[in-house]
């Protein structure tokens, strides 16, 4: 089984179809070369079982022979990867899963002696992964593992969540047949239902009806048919009450899966009456039975519509709930705040956005919220939507919202792909005294080649340009010019002879690229200049560790009233970077950035830190948010996690990042 950035690994490579340079993927994974080596070699050490390996070229690259891509083809369509980073370091993930694949068909208690011994370890070794277990275990709302110190071990829960949890488990790598052979070992699994046949019908059946729902869905809607076709068989069934709870659709839709428009009153009548399933689940509930000879209950079908239902895609068109427009409120106040924009007024995006909002309120209802394995580099990528969306969990916490952390940075992802993704847009003067149709030309020629980096290209003749320099240098961020004209300090030059050959479109690409990153670091001097300085950098010598290491950076007594304990377990923003990164939002009293360089690593929760960045931001100074959050991106941006090391003080750290 791969960890899941052996899997992204292995995908690049296949996808290549040629050699792959090996210091390009560490790059693309943010990982260095040796560790890059490191990945591969292990990859390589499981690639035998299918009689395939990756070829290590004598450059440096790496490459799939012609002969190995089938089979590799078909492992990288196994759901079997896990992302190790969320698993505690002595824990390994393959016994984990089993164990819970096990633990779920027990219908009593199991010793710690007994699920050793079936995972051939010793009963230390399984005391050690059990706390992990019952964190997974835990994530899933209903379910809970018992751990009696006379009766050994058994999770409880209601048998929809339990189903729930083993499709979670099977969408992660747990070999279901091997879980069931653990405790029915004359059960075989092919008799029952057969995985890839499932997905057939069910991918047919949606293109069939034209109705959408997300990969992800999808993994776990043939999931939760095999798991409820293996746990009937088994004798374990779902209760009438159980698949009454939240089975119906969606109270404002009706079911041609279109909006009502209206919302529903509940009455004690409708609380009680059995509700229908939806069509697209009724006619496979009738193919898997006619089809497939699986056979469902009333409760069955009420419970996998459940799983339909809060993962669709059919209500594009209908209205929002009053809860998911709340919620939407809640971040479009704290935006209008902080970022003085306003995305409510966006029409096509207020829509997408409380849609989005629509489908996350019906997963938390159900308690199936999400793993995301990207919410770290989602943090730092975009460190002011990250800002913003940990203001508004604590918010939304207090009226009601349970949004897991995964949860709430996927709507970090979602916000800021809206506004947090910058295109330096250039204002350009383009003096030329040559014939119209080729001044016409290059104008086009620039709006091809720079597309999103340009805001507007404004053609005037040389004599017009120099009777209005001033005027012109206050205008334009930059001039092109066919023209022999001196060089004007206040405003950049750069001369263009024709764009009619693709060499000279090349180099005109290269130097407004030189351009953008000296007015890139120019902008960043300045808020360095006026929010760092040589009085909010501290070479923190006494931290014992990140509390301690935040007080000594602020004097001791936090920031805006809030104590060092607070800002750490309130205002950390995860990253993948080995920083700390600690966001304030305030109004009044002023915006800034503390930079602590500890002197000696820190451990926190399980993650080693080199150094400390606490940004307060007022929002008073919101003009210049995408300014001064671009400055917190390039500090947190892991190509720079050398520089770091090299630092012992205010003038390093100057010269590492601003000169």
């Amino acid at each position: 089984m791969f960890t899941k950035r052996q899997k992204i690994m292995l995908s690049y490579i296949y996808c290549a179809k040629e050699e792959l340079r090996i210091d390009i993927l560490a790059e693309i994974i943010h990982v260095s070369v040796q560790t890059a080596r490191s990945e591969l070699e292990k990859i390589n050490d499981i690639l035998p079982q299918i009689g395939a390996h990756i070829v290590m070229t004598a450059r440096g690259g790496c490459l799939i022979a012609e002969e190995d891509r089938e089979p590799i083809f078909h492992l990288l369509q196994s759901t079997a990867t896990v992302d190790k980073s969320n698993i505690e370091n002595h824990a390994v993930w393959e016994r984990i899963i089993a164990s819970i694949g096990m633990l779920v068909f027990e219908r009593d208690y199991v010793s710690m002696e007994e699920l050793a011994e079936r995972l051939y370890v010793s009963k230390s070794t399984m005391n050690l992964d059990i706390s992990e277990v019952k964190r997974i275990i835990g994530r899933t709302a209903g379910v809970s593992l018992h751990i009696s110190k006379t009766s050994g071990l058994k999770i409880q829960g209601k048998e929809t969540e339990i189903r729930y949890l083993l499709s979670k488990m099977i969408h992660q790598g747990l070999e279901l047949d091997v879980a069931v052979r653990h405790v029915f070992p004359d059960v075989q699994l092919g008799e029952i239902a057969d995985y890839d046949t499932i997905q057939a019908l069910v991918r047919s059946l949606l293109v069939k009806r034209g109705h959408l729902i997300t990969g992800k869905a999808f993994g776990l809607v043939c999931a939760d048919i095999l798991v409820s076709a293996v746990r009937n068989y088994l004798g374990f069934r779902i209760s009438a009450d159980e698949a009454q709870a939240g089975a119906g659709l969606p109270e404002n839709v009706n079911e041609t899966g279109t909006s009502s428009g209206k919302e529903s009153v509940r009455t004690e009548e409708s609380m009680t009456a059995r509700k229908p399933p939806h069509p697209l689940v009724a006619e496979l509930a009738a193919r898997l039975a006619g089809e497939l000879g699986i056979v469902f209950t009333s409760e069955d079908i009420a419970y996998l519509q459940r799983t339909v239902m809060e993962q669709n895609l059919f209500y594009a068109g209908g209205e929002a709930g009053p809860r998911d427009r709340e919620a939407a409120d809640v971040f479009y106040d704290a935006l209008r705040t902080w970022a003085g924009l306003d995305l409510g007024a966006y029409g096509e995006f207020n829509s997408r956005f409380l849609f989005y909002l629509n489908q996350l309120n019906q997963r938390v209802d159900n308690g199936h919220d999400y793993t995301n394995f990207f919410k770290r580099q989602t943090n730092r990528l975009f460190p002011l939507t990250a800002s913003v969306v940990a203001h508004c969990g604590a918010l939304l916490h207090d009226r009601g919202f349970r949004y897991s952390e995964a949860e709430l940075a996927y709507i970090v992802l979602v916000l800021g792909n809206r506004f947090e993704v910058e295109h330096p847009e250039l204002r350009v003067l383009l003096i030329s005294d040559e014939h119209t149709a080729l001044v016409g030309w290059i104008e086009a020629e620039l709006h091809r080649t720079l597309g999103d980096t340009m805001l507007e290209v404004t053609s005037m003749p040389r004599y017009l340009y120099e009777e209005n320099k001033r005027e012109a240098a206050g205008r334009f961020d930059l001039a092109l010019t066919t023209e022999p004209i001196a060089a004007d300090a206040d405003m950049e030059t750069i001369f263009v002879y024709s764009l009619l050959g693709e060499t000279e479109t090349r180099l005109l690409r290269v130097q407004l690229d030189h351009y953008l990153r000296r007015h890139e670091k120019n902008r960043l001097k300045a808020i360095e200049r006026r929010l760092i300085g040589p009085s909010r950098f501290r070479l923190l010598v006494e931290a014992g560790g990140l509390e301690r290491g935040i007080a000594e950076l602020l004097g001791g007594d936090g920031c805006c009233g809030l104590e060092p304990e607070t800002l750490l377990q309130s205002h950390m923003i995860p990253t993948d970077v080995r920083i700390a990164y600690i966001s304030v939002l305030t109004q009044g009293g002023g915006s800034s950035i503390h930079i602590g360089k500890l002197s000696k690593p820190v451990v926190h929760k399980a993650k080693t830190l080199h150094t400390l960045i606490v940004s307060v931001f007022d929002s008073a100074d919101r003009a210049e948010a995408a300014s001064f959050y671009r400055c917190v991106c390039y500090l947190l941006d892991p190509r720079h996690g050398d520089r770091w090391g090299k630092i012992k003080n205010y003038t390093d750290f100057v010269g590492a990042f601003f000169e």
